[in-house]
């Protein structure tokens, strides 16, 4: 089943897809509600424009590549199949390759040129189809781009929003398939006992924690090459896997602890909004809790620590865990100016590997 999050203003989405049916719910801080086929209306922006050519078939589907956005999308019957959609435009334009300079994401160009283009009707596609909307759009848009909805809704069972505690961490973990020796990693009673009370704040960040542990697994992919990196997680599409390069599977080295570490702290995260934030956290938290000894992301690490000594340790937990940056915002804004606090969100959300200055790139140092 693939998983797709919107964010529409203060309102979290979580849909699942598979080949017939459809479910998810719509969180805000004072209520859930199930959703319904008016969920499809956040899609419109992704239909199939008539510039457009085929390819061949895949997986009995006939296959239209559309090339504005370089997606494909996937018919059979004159309907289109919304799993294949998102499963093979979503995670393809979040891994890794090198374009002009080493260690820049994949996919990383055609994100932004998408973002251009999607500025024009404001709405911005973020990392592998978490969509976040600056403005709803309207069921008539829907019935025109789906043409009907190609799936039934189905109701989800068993999703009480009890608050989480670490032995229900422990069960899930201890109950996977994971190797023992990875159980024993994961399973650090500290850090749950020091993120929980975050994660019970909201039913949003309980139900994705329910759904992360719920059969976590390790998937391995081929070698370093297919991602220039040697492991990667996504909230979307596999939402309970941490990806893991097959060239470090069965090592016991230092190397593949350390990448376990880092993917699993951003499992645990619950908003992944601003990448500087996200992967320096990620590194300091594993370093925190799981003894790292060497940092991803040296530099990153500092900014933030320049920043949790300024605003406190407790508006930066309360954005990954409660899904809360208000909480970030309310302890920077008032002290910036309008231009100052924009160029803040720049730093929050910059590629934390490079950054570009004065047509040169170096490492993002500041903040």
């Amino acid at each position: 089943m693939t998983n797709v999050l919107i964010r529409d203003n203060n309102k979290n989405i979580v849909l699942f897809l598979n080949e017939h049916y459809y479910a998810g719910y719509a969180f805000d801080r004072n209520k859930v509600e199930e959703v319904d086929d008016s969920v499809f209306n956040y899609f419109n922006f992704l239909k199939l424009s008539k510039n457009n050519t085929q390819l061949p078939d895949e997986y009995g589907y006939k296959v239209i590549l559309d090339k504005d956005t370089n997606y494909k999308h996937y018919f059979k019957d004159n309907q289109e199949n919304l799993r294949l959609f998102f499963d093979h435009n979503g995670e393809n334009v979040t891994l890794y390759e090198n374009n002009d300079i080493n260690n820049t994401s994949k996919g990383y160009s055609k994100i932004k040129k998408f973002n251009k283009t999607m500025f024009t009707i404001d709405a911005i596609l973020i990392l592998a189809c978490a969509v976040y909307l600056i403005k709803p759009l309207h069921r008539a848009n829907f019935i025109n781009m789906w043409h009907n909805v190609p799936v039934a809704k189905e109701a989800l069972k068993n999703d009480v929003f009890n608050d989480l505690t670490k032995e229900d961490i422990k069960d899930w973990i201890y109950s996977s398939t994971l190797e023992d020796k990875d159980k024993d990693l994961l399973y650090n009673e500290k850090f749950f006992d020091d993120v929980l009370p975050y994660i019970n704040k909201i039913d949003y960040s309980k139900f994705m924690y329910k759904h992360k542990f719920d059969d976590i697994n390790i998937k391995y992919f081929n070698d370093k090459t297919d991602a220039d990196t040697y492991g990667y997680y996504h909230q979307v599409g596999d939402m309970n896997a941490i990806h893991i390069c097959n060239s470090i599977k069965n090592e016991d080295s230092k190397i593949r602890t350390r990448v376990l570490s880092h993917e699993f702290m951003h499992l645990c995260q619950t908003r992944h909004e601003y990448k500087l934030l996200n992967e320096a956290s990620a590194d300091l938290l594993a370093k925190e809790y799981f003894n790292i000894d060497r940092l991803t992301y040296g530099r990153g690490v500092k900014a933030l620590q320049k920043l949790t000594y300024i605003i406190g340790k407790e508006p930066i937990m309360e954005y990954l865990y409660a899904d809360n940056f208000e909480s970030i915002e309310k302890n920077v804004k008032p002290y910036l100016s309008d231009e100052e606090y924009q160029k803040f969100l720049e730093g929050c959300n910059c590629d934390i590997a490079y950054t570009k200055y004065d047509g040169k790139y170096s490492y993002y140092t500041k903040i």
